[in-house]
């Protein structure tokens, strides 16, 4: 489930992939579940059991995390969350 439409994207889903965040903060390759692992981790919550908690492996959660720092152009989880929290997405 996506969070919401790329910005700039029309009714039909069209539109040029833009790495800005939308009017809600939340950056465009983000889905409901990027938000979830990134508030538990966050919370300090341990990987495995954000795993758990979201019904995938901690492989799964550190691929995800990995796409996160590309698409923020960052390089450590603390980063992500930093940004999450500046864009209000958390």
């Amino acid at each position: 489930m996506i969070v919401s439409p790329r910005p700039g994207a029309g009714a039909d889903g069209a539109g040029a992939p833009t790495d800005e965040p939308n009017a809600a903060g939340v950056p465009p390759r983000w889905n409901s579940r990027d938000v979830a692992i990134v508030e538990l981790l966050a919370r300090s919550t341990p990987r495995t059991e954000v795993a758990a908690r979201l019904g995938c492996s901690p492989s799964t959660v550190d691929r995800r995390l990995g796409v996160l720092r590309d698409s923020l152009g960052v390089h450590t989880t603390i980063e992500v969350i930093v940004e999450a929290v500046r864009r209000g997405v958390i």
